[in-house]
């Protein structure tokens, strides 16, 4: 998880030192940002789910539509904030709306807003995924007990109604 989050920042601080209308440069720096850009939207939910078995080992209830509801209302407030940051960053720029050209300081503070804020907040996301409380050695730990076990005579079935009972039991006082 931790090398494809490092690999953003060097990739959208390249952003910030790319030639000007230099399409080969732009095209390595877009692959390098696909790739490890993916990572945003894939390490949450990877970790949503050991998040939610680690709180059923320690209190034995499960509240999967609690913790995925948190996760999609986070993932909401902080695209808000984007949303303005972008906004006043064009304001700062001088970007003058219907004009056909815009003066150099608003690419400039767009390089800044797609280059230095993602490093930053990368390096910061990067700095709390190290102080993760569930390492690998921790998940491994009980694996039988957050995954619901199968009964020697019921298949799929059996285990599917067992674990929809033992999430309801587990939800009601």
């Amino acid at each position: 998880m931790l090398t494809a989050a490092q690999a953003l920042i060097p990739a959208t601080l390249a952003l910030q030192f790319l030639p000007i209308r230099s399409a080969v440069s732009v095209l390595i720096t877009a692959a390098l940002l696909g790739l490890s850009g993916s990572a945003g939207f894939v390490i949450p939910w990877a970790m949503v789910s050991d998040v939610i078995d680690d709180y059923s080992l320690q209190t034995g209830r499960r509240l999967d539509t609690w913790f995925f509801n948190m996760a999609l209302s986070v993932h909401s407030l902080n695209t808000t904030p984007g949303l303005g940051l972008t906004t006043i960053t064009l304001e700062i720029g001088g970007y003058k709306t219907g004009a056909c050209f815009q003066p150099e300081s608003v690419g400039t503070s767009l390089r800044m807003l797609v280059s230095v804020v993602p490093a930053a907040s990368s390096l910061l996301c990067v700095g709390l995924m190290w102080k993760y409380p569930i390492s690998e050695d921790r998940r491994r730990k009980h694996p039988e007990k957050t995954t619901p076990s199968r009964t020697k005579r019921g298949g799929k079935g059996q285990m599917a109604t067992s674990y929809i009972r033992a999430t309801v039991t587990s939800l009601v006082p």
